[in-house]
């Protein structure tokens, strides 16, 4: 069994002279002329949006959301909003403003009612109801609300 030497694996004293994989000039016009193929279709985009741009206002649904169904209350709240909208947009004379600011004062009221909902209320009943005389985890004086 033959061994070969390191400089025999290596051929350091060769060189690298390239792949050869048949690549040549004929690769090197093939990739050019795709650039230029490639080029010309960007060129081909940038004109057609110049001539023809994108409207996003127009498409603001896409066909899936149309075509999905849509609750009630969601369909009430985008038409008081489309209302209030076009109350303010209409708005020309001191009364109609003062309608306006009465729709927004109306809206803030729910909106209040809404939240003091959830609130916790504890009513007339004190902080200190059924608290322990002298706690052993918190001390008394760390239970102070204020």
């Amino acid at each position: 069994m033959a061994y070969l030497s390191d400089d025999e694996l290596l051929d350091t004293e060769g060189g690298f002279t390239g792949w050869d994989d048949g690549t040549g000039a004929g690769a090197e016009e093939t990739l050019e002329q795709a650039l230029a193929e490639e080029r010309l279709a960007e060129l081909e985009n940038e004109l057609e949006q110049d001539e023809h741009p994108v409207d996003y206002d127009a498409e603001l649904e896409t066909e899936e959301e149309e075509a999905a169904p849509v609750s009630e209350k969601r369909l009430k709240r985008e038409l008081r909003a489309e209302a209030i909208r076009r109350l303010e947009e209409a708005a020309r004379t001191e009364k109609d403003f003062r309608a306006v600011v009465e729709e927004w004062n109306k809206l803030d009221r729910n909106r209040e009612r809404r939240e003091r909902d959830h609130e916790n209320l504890r009513g007339d009943v004190p902080l200190e109801y059924q608290a322990v005389p002298e706690p052993k985890l918190i001390p008394r004086w760390m239970n102070n609300p204020a």
